[in-house]
């Protein structure tokens, strides 16, 4: 098997001109892979770009960097396509169910907002890009690490750095354990297959339309993983109204920064 060629995204938005760089270099890229975060108990706090520190760096950048590496990502040569894999909290969040009244989190700001806030947007934004026919050989995966022992919460206060360290040490999974479950659909797609059963919801290759909007059915493309590796699924709130409004969204954020979505 090839090594896959990955990119590793633990930055933010300041990497953007490397992607650029990256994709007019030439060349195929493999799987793109966003650990990017924080974990803090702050209220919204503003970057340059004026959008909130955590946000940016759980979704906007996130949204960014993959939209930015659509081209190179299309040129892969894997078997089974090359993976662009989140992690952060597939199969974990709830939906943030404000994103009509509030969709970029400035009046509602709240830690369980924010978490939820980004999980949800990266489900509906990774399965449109999926939708898109130019991305079919493309497997988007947002992917739960669990809890793992890793230095998760060092901008918390030490009353609660404390106990969490402490947790780690009891409960925590290592790194190496949960890396090996992370990377499992990149290698699998370097020998054949993403290995994961696609979720119902959403605009992919269903049978038919329920209450809410939302398609049932098989489809391919966008994924949730488990902690575990296994497959998840899209929350209830998983509906083509939604996808359409968190593309608009983060279209409109992405372009204050310059970075233009594909059409």
């Amino acid at each position: 098997m090839t090594r896959p060629r990955t990119a590793v995204v633990v930055g933010a938005t300041n990497g953007i001109d490397i992607a650029r760089d990256v994709v007019v270099g030439g060349g195929g890229i493999d799987a793109l892979v966003m650990t990017q975060g924080m974990a803090t108990m702050q209220k919204f706090k503003p970057t340059v770009d004026g959008n909130d520190e955590k946000l940016t760096l759980h979704y906007w950048s996130r949204a960014a960097f993959a939209s930015c590496l659509l081209p190179g990502l299309r040129r892969s040569s894997m078997p089974g396509g090359s993976v662009v894999l989140s992690v952060l909290s597939g199969g974990v969040h709830s939906p943030y169910n404000k994103y009509r009244e509030d969709p970029e989190l400035r009046t509602n700001y709240s830690v369980i907002n924010a978490a939820n806030f980004a999980g949800y947007y990266t489900d509906l934004f990774l399965d449109e890009l999926a939708s898109r026919p130019a991305n079919a050989s493309i497997n988007f995966v947002h992917a739960a690490p669990g809890f793992v022992a890793t230095n998760l919460g060092a901008e918390m206060p030490s009353y609660l750095r404390g106990p969490i360290r402490a947790m780690q040490r009891l409960m925590g999974k290592s790194p190496a354990k949960c890396a090996g479950y992370m990377v499992g659909p990149i290698l699998r797609c370097g020998i054949g297959d993403v290995g994961l059963e696609p979720p119902s919801g959403g605009r992919g290759g269903g049978d038919g339309d329920d209450d809410d909007g939302a398609i049932t059915g098989r489809r391919r493309g966008a994924y949730i993983m488990n902690e575990d590796g296994t497959s998840g699924k899209f929350t209830k709130g998983h509906t083509i109204e939604a996808m359409d409004r968190v593309w608009g969204t983060t279209r409109d954020v992405l372009g204050r920064a310059g970075i233009r979505l594909e059409d």
